[in-house]
């Protein structure tokens, strides 16, 4: 009578099974050609799995032989379940000879533990382990070129993943959810990670991106232990690419990178973002939220900075737009609370609606006179701006109709060249080139400064800072292995004075236009003057000062950002002057 029942049943249960396959032709047309069945423990504990492949299972251990690939999971209801989900299968063994796995052949089976891939695999489908939510480890095989889109999706025991060299590209979803995915080795042949790859993968702390692969929309993001990247050249950063990693502090990027909209936006901690000369574009929103960043270098040579990409960067002090730029996009730097400095380069064109809207604290914007082009609302509620130093005239001033508050004073370019209407030379306490309020405008010759007799022993790692109101001259004279000094307001450095007292016989050599060495010495220094830095620009060079043998013996590198010089030196003495106040002159030693 049991038998008669069990029979009954399974009859039952087949044309039932059969009746499904006739109705979802659609779906299963997906799957492999074989009866809709997914098998039970109690079942049977062997079977056929492809064309030429086999499975047997024992004590929980599925071996799978034979060639080829192996059939696809049963696919329904939008998914895919494996033929063995419900055979409590804790480990898996396939053969040599196995050529491919099909989409969710495993799927689901959510006791599955560990498995091992032979070399002759080529190709892993969609899905082909997703939701193996115990599996802890896989090594992928060499001859395998992709890895398909959700391939571990929901794997959460899985720590890591070996992608050999070869694999060219991993599809959308592949490990999204994988939030026990500690570490992931990604091969130098990828070309592509699909979007939201390693999606929420919480436990990533490091990962290794190589040269020009594309990373997808959110691949990365949510990713909240991750605490450095290193984006190397020619990469394509996506959209959201790596937003709300709320742990990463430090980016560096390199040469040729296309940074995507939103691509670090809500990273919360990122204080440090490094780019390098040859970074492009900068897609909208990209930093957006980011407030821990206080300052970040646009390097020269980018073109493109799109919409709101340093929207509500609350802690922001200050910012410097290369001339390279041509247009500052749609809410650039709104709700930048801390941003108290902001200077356009000679050269940007255009600033659109509400650039630096709600900057609460900005109170300095050096605008050039190349800006031909503004919308409404630029400095909207940046209500404690005070001082704007614009590069051309009152009257090309008056010409965009920029609303400031009543406080802001402008100070135009032509302060500097001729008088006012009244004959007074307008006075600009921050500026120590201009005279007192009233006095006639006399320009005057500017005159040499003189080298102070002071020897570097009795320099030492001192600073000797002092100023000759005879000629108005200034200098700082300092000896360090590394220093920086910078010229605020209108000063600006004309002269370095090296020390090459050590050297008997040298020559000089700087290839830089805007430098001149005066082929002389006095008392084993050498002068070298630069011009002022027209039009805000970056621009920087090496002076070489050479041995009698031609071998470089010191490098001392100038580095100009807008009238501001930086000065690199490399083990020597240097006296820097200033045309200016000493009190414009700040001094740092590194």
């Amino acid at each position: 009578m049991k038998k008669k029942c069990k029979k009954a049943i399974a009859l039952f249960l087949s044309v039932t099974l059969l009746s499904m396959g006739s109705a979802g032709g659609s779906q299963l047309a997906m799957g492999a050609s074989r009866p809709f069945i997914i098998y039970s423990a109690s079942d049977v504990n062997s079977g056929r799995c492809g064309d030429d492949a086999s499975w047997t299972l024992k004590n929980g251990v599925l071996t799978i032989s034979g060639t080829g690939q192996i059939d696809d999971g049963r696919y329904y209801g939008n998914s895919y379940y494996s033929i063995w989900q419900e055979m409590q299968v804790e480990s898996v063994v396939v053969k040599e000879g196995i050529t491919g796995i099909g989409k969710g052949t495993f799927a689901m089976c959510s006791e599955m533990q560990s498995i091992v891939l032979p070399s002759s695999v080529q190709s892993i489908g969609e899905v082909a382990f997703g939701g193996c939510k115990k599996l802890k480890q896989i090594d992928i095989p060499k001859g395998v070129t992709s890895i398909g889109a959700t391939t571990f999706g929901q794997c959460n025991s899985l720590t890591s993943v070996n992608i050999p060299e070869g694999v060219t590209r991993i599809g959308k979803y592949a490990f999204n959810g994988c939030d026990s995915l500690a570490s992931v080795y990604l091969p130098s042949s990828l070309l592509e990670i699909g979007e939201q790859a390693f999606l929420k993968c919480v436990n990533l702390t490091d990962v290794n991106l190589p040269k020009k692969v594309a990373i997808g929309n959110m691949a990365f993001g949510y990713c909240s232990s991750l605490s450095y990247v290193d984006i190397p050249a020619g990469v394509d950063i996506g959209f959201n690419a790596f937003c709300a990693c709320e742990n990463l502090t430090s980016v560096d990027i390199a040469a040729g990178v296309n940074i995507g909209g939103s691509a670090f936006s809500a990273c919360g901690k990122l204080r440090d973002v490094n780019m390098s000369d040859g970074v492009t574009g900068i897609g909208g929103g990209a930093f957006e939220q980011c407030k821990g960043l206080e300052e970040i270098h646009l390097p020269n040579g980018i073109t493109r900075i799109e919409e709101r990409t340093f929207s509500s960067c609350s802690n922001l002090r200050n910012i410097s737009i290369p001339a390279s730029v041509k247009s500052i996009g749609y809410q650039l730097f709104p709700r930048c609370d801390s941003l108290a400095e902001v200077r356009i380069s000679e050269g940007v064109e255009s600033i659109e609606m509400y650039a630096f809207s709600n900057c609460k604290n900005l109170t300095t914007v050096y605008f050039p006179s190349s800006v031909t082009r503004v919308e409404d609302g630029i400095f909207y509620n940046s209500n404690k701006l005070s001082d704007i130093y614009y590069g051309g005239t009152k009257e090309q001033w008056a010409s965009l109709n920029i609303e400031v508050p009543d406080t802001t004073e402008i100070h135009y370019s032509s302060a500097f060249i001729q008088p006012d209407e009244t004959g007074s030379n307008p006075y600009d306490p921050k500026n120590p080139l201009e005279t007192e309020p009233g006095t006639p405008f006399e320009p005057s010759d500017e005159t040499e400064p003189t080298i102070p007799d002071v020897s570097p022993g009795e320099i030492g790692d001192n600073t000797d800072d002092r100023k000759d109101p005879s000629d108005g001259a200034a200098y700082l004279l300092i000896s360090q292995d590394s220093i920086a000094v910078t010229a605020s307001g209108t000063a600006s450095v004309s002269r370095i004075d090296v020390d090459t007292r050590d050297v008997e016989e040298f020559s000089v050599s700087c290839s830089a236009d805007w430098i001149e060495i005066e082929e002389f010495v006095s008392e084993g220094y050498f002068h070298v003057d630069f011009d002022k830095n027209p039009s805000y620009q970056s621009r920087s060079a090496s002076i070489i000062v050479s041995d009698e043998t031609g071998t470089a013996h010191k490098t001392v590198t100038v580095e100009q950002s807008g009238v501001e010089p930086y000065l690199d030196v490399d083990k020597t003495s240097v006296s820097v002057y200033s045309d200016g106040s000493a009190d414009g002159m700040e001094q740092c030693v590194q």
